[in-house]
């Protein structure tokens, strides 16, 4: 089975040990009452673990949930990968998988959303980022840019498409004539609140099924993650036969 996630601490989400689950080695009693023999000890013997004889504390066949958790998508493609090419099937693999299909998850009800109200995801971005930005809800067309990912024609294209539909226009720098702000109009602001509210209420409705305590360290423990990931640029990689 695979390696268990949460017995490296960092990664750990604080949800409390499961009967006759050992959660990490930091979880351990090691006095000496507790330890098998001593005066704890349950019939049988010194040489009885507790939770039965076929569970090893931290060892490969314990699965995240109980030893009776069926495995999931993720696990199945990592002991794929472990029986063809087991270098492969380590934990950046894992972590790719669930990070993708966490987004996979919420990008689905993101979508739909956005198919029923009409509107592109770069559209929504765009009216997003500009009704967040506060009255007079406005910002410069490079900002948007860099903000969205985009190049300077995929935002021109999209606020021609705005501007177009009444939702944007495009107004003079008094201070620099040489550059205009982009701000939206009346209907404007309601479609930007229209389409946020319901990509919100979608994405909660989602994430709703988790408990408020996992989601909130969830959210703690991708925050330190992207802080980490994302500095010092793209890593070179080392090539085989490197």
């Amino acid at each position: 089975m695979r390696r268990r996630l949460n017995q490296r601490q960092s990664l750990t989400f604080g949800s409390a040990p499961r009967p006759g689950r050992l959660d990490t080695p930091y979880d351990l009693d090691m006095s000496a009452d507790a330890l098998p023999g001593g005066p704890d000890a349950g019939p049988g013997g010194p040489d009885v673990v507790p939770g039965g004889p076929d569970v090893v504390p931290g060892g490969p066949d314990v699965v995240p949930g109980g030893p009776d958790a069926a495995p999931d998508p993720v696990d199945e493609i990592v002991q794929a990968w472990r029986t063809e090419l087991p270098r492969v099937a380590e934990l950046p693999l894992e972590l790719a998988k669930r990070v993708g299909r966490l987004h996979g998850l919420i990008d689905a009800v993101t979508t739909a959303e956005l198919d029923r109200l009409g509107r592109t995801k770069a559209e929504y971005e765009v009216l997003a980022r500009l009704r967040a930005a506060g009255a007079p809800y406005r910002r410069k067309p490079n900002e948007l840019a860099s903000s969205l990912l985009l190049s300077s024609g995929g935002t021109t294209n999209v606020l021609h498409r705005l501007t177009a539909a009444g939702l944007v226009l495009r107004e003079a720098d008094r201070v620099d004539r040489r550059s205009v702000w982009v701000r939206l109009t009346p209907a404007g602001v309601r479609a930007a609140e229209e389409v946020v509210l319901a990509t919100n209420a979608a994405q909660s409705a989602l994430l709703d099924r988790l408990p408020s305590d996992a989601a909130t360290a969830l959210a703690d423990q991708l925050r330190e993650v992207l802080g980490a990931l994302e500095t010092g640029g793209v890593p070179a990689l080392r090539r085989p036969g490197q």
